[in-house]
């Protein structure tokens, strides 16, 4: 059980002094009101840092200082992927840059990215959010198929519900062949303050009950980190 000062003491934030060790992880950009907005995947290698993540407009890899960064962020390493593997996993991330194709949706169904070809059991087009785009990059890399439990988050929110509405509208017209229930099912809004506290779990595949637990006080961080 992790306590609030562990999971305090795992967490990396703006105001914290940087390591210069090697490492992957979960970051996340935290707004005015202490709410994390967007996520990546951080990675420290061989003294360079680098952030892989996709946003509406396209995925993007760059290389980063996290001293002179505009933006306020937290980032939790992930165990999931041996630190022996950090190359391969370099690797893994410009194949997906150059191949995947994304489209925004709160919509997320298993699907993973592997050798730079897209996955999915439905069939169904690249649609993601930030978040769904790091779960894809990471369960394309292990062995398992399944870093998170996705079926667990089944709760949308009404202005989800509103978004998916209209989504679907015109997402029937580019895609006709595609089962529009199997795209209802699959809605789901997964959290960047959900996804960086599945980082603090190794054994896969990852659970909501999980982040439920350590969320809370990850999100009061953010919070607080807003307030000094």
């Amino acid at each position: 059980m992790y306590t609030t000062e562990k999971i305090e003491a795992l967490l990396i934030g703006s105001k914290t002094t940087i390591n210069n060790k090697d490492f992957i992880g979960f970051i996340v950009s935290i707004d005015e009101k202490g709410e994390a907005k967007h996520s990546g995947i951080i990675i420290s290698f061989l003294g360079k840092t680098s952030l892989f993540h996709y946003l509406p407009k396209g995925v993007f890899l760059e290389e980063i200082d996290l001293t002179k960064v505009g933006f306020t962020y937290s980032y939790k390493e992930i165990t999931i992927v041996n630190k022996s593997l950090i190359r391969s996993f370099l690797n893994h991330r410009k194949v997906i840059k150059a191949t995947a194709k994304p489209n925004f949706g709160y919509f997320y169904a298993g699907s993973y990215c592997e050798n730079g070809v897209y996955h999915s059991d439905d069939n169904t087009p690249q649609l993601m959010t930030c978040v769904g785009f790091c779960i894809n990059v990471v369960t394309g890399f292990l062995e398992e198929k399944s870093y998170i439990e996705f079926s667990d988050w089944v709760s949308v929110s009404q202005t989800a519900q509103i978004w998916l509405d209209n989504f679907l509208i015109e997402f029937k017209k580019e895609f006709p062949e595609v089962d529009e229930g199997i795209i209802r099912k699959n809605l789901r809004r997964i959290k960047p303050s959900e996804l960086i506290s599945s980082g603090y779990f190794g054994k896969l595949p990852i659970r909501k009950v999980q982040t439920d637990l350590v969320k809370p006080v990850v999100e009061e961080i953010f919070m607080e980190s807003m307030q000094k």
